[in-house]
């Protein structure tokens, strides 16, 4: 097995790809006897004394060849990587160039370095790995993907009990498990049961960039889909980019047991839903809690469902609805929020509707609404 490390903070397992089976290797570490210890991806550009072997200057005409959020925050010099801004997703083979920008404290000059992100020696494919289906990908310990890519995955999703989703973490409450750091690109999701339990993320999430497609046709009109299973498992879903797609004739909720809602913070969620409800469409369980988050996208639906947005705080919603039937608001009031009003028409405390013009203007918005955001000076 190529990993090294013992699993500790300080010591964690560290999987690469010398013997071409880091997810088998993954695997085989990300076990319930090692739950709550630490593994991560390695670094691909390094020697055999583990110094970095970075190509590039870092110019823009030349900018450093990164493969893993470690590699690029050391080429950089950023303090997270949050802070490296992605300014092209155009490139060929998935490449990616990001900036990043450094004030010098005493004269106020703004310094730029240039990173291109090369996925290719970083990405599990899981069409290398099997043509069939697989069960959620369960998480025990805390794994830091170290921006290393898991591509064209395809997942089942059947009822696990308390425990179902695409990333689980196959336990009861347990905030000893999470996932991040991670690309997950073309994941194929199905629903191959008919249960009320059916949902997406039941472990901690966040710094992931996502695209999922999930095909629920199976499920039934009176089932939603959720994003969690329980609010008492303590999932949490934060600092991500998700684009989300679902398919089929039942709703599309928060949680799916007991009424609460599901927390979403700090992100960014494009939805494409085709779907027969607006939110839970029979029992009342729970709706989107938003902090600090855009939810953009369409959502088709036949259906007015109980619950979609359960609260909302500093948020934005830009939605467009391709249906016939009126959005309904928010269940709750919000807290300086805003919405699209070429997309919805709302009336709801804590909630203002601006154009899609203004939407994208950070100073109109500064200073026509209580909505809080910078704007570079």
């Amino acid at each position: 097995m190529a990993y090294t490390g013992d699993g500790s903070q300080d010591n964690p397992y560290v999987i690469d790809n010398s013997d071409g089976q880091a997810w088998s290797n993954f695997n085989t570490l990300n076990d319930y006897n090692n739950k709550g210890k630490y593994i991560t991806f390695a670094d691909v550009h390094v020697d055999g004394n583990g110094n970095y072997t970075i190509s590039g200057s870092g110019t823009q005409a030349d900018p450093y060849i990164v493969s893993t959020y470690r590699e690029m925050l050391y080429a950089t010099g950023a303090s997270n990587i949050h802070k490296c801004k992605l300014i092209d997703n155009t490139l060929p083979n998935r490449e990616l160039l990001y900036r990043y920008d450094s004030e010098n404290p005493e004269t106020h000059v703004v310094s730029s370095v240039y990173c291109r992100y090369n996925p290719a020696p970083t990405t599990i494919d899981y069409n290398d790995i099997s043509t069939d289906y697989r069960g959620h990908i369960r998480i025990y310990e805390h794994c830091d993907l170290n921006g290393w890519t898991l591509l064209n995955f395809k997942i089942s999703l059947v009822d696990n009990s308390n425990w179902s989703g695409i990333f689980s973490s196959g336990d009861t409450p347990n905030d000893k498990a999470d996932i991040y750091n991670a690309f997950v690109l073309n994941l194929q999701s199905k629903v191959d049961s008919n249960d009320y339990r059916m949902s997406l993320f039941n472990v901690n999430t966040h710094d992931c960039i996502m695209h999922i497609e999930v095909d629920a046709t199976t499920l039934s009109s009176t089932y939603s889909l959720g994003m969690a299973y329980s609010p008492s498992y303590g999932h949490g879903f934060s600092r991500n980019s998700l684009a989300l797609t679902v398919t089929g004739d039942c709703g599309f909720s928060g949680y799916t047991y007991t009424n609460n809602q599901y927390n979403i913070e700090d992100s960014t969620v494009d939805l494409d839903l085709d779907i027969k409800g607006y939110g839970d469409t029979a029992t009342p369980y729970s709706g989107l809690g938003l902090i600090r988050t855009t939810l953009k996208g369409k959502y088709k639906f036949t259906t007015v469902g109980i619950n979609f947005i359960e609260s909302c705080t500093d948020s934005i919603y830009d939605v467009e609805s391709i249906s016939s039937e009126t959005t309904p608001v928010p269940h709750i009031s919000g807290t300086r929020c805003i919405f699209n009003s070429d997309k919805v028409s709302w009336s709801q405390t804590g909630w203002e509707g601006v154009s899609s013009e203004h939407l994208l203007s950070p100073s109109w918005l500064q200073e026509h609404t209580d909505f809080p955001i910078g704007v570079d000076t």
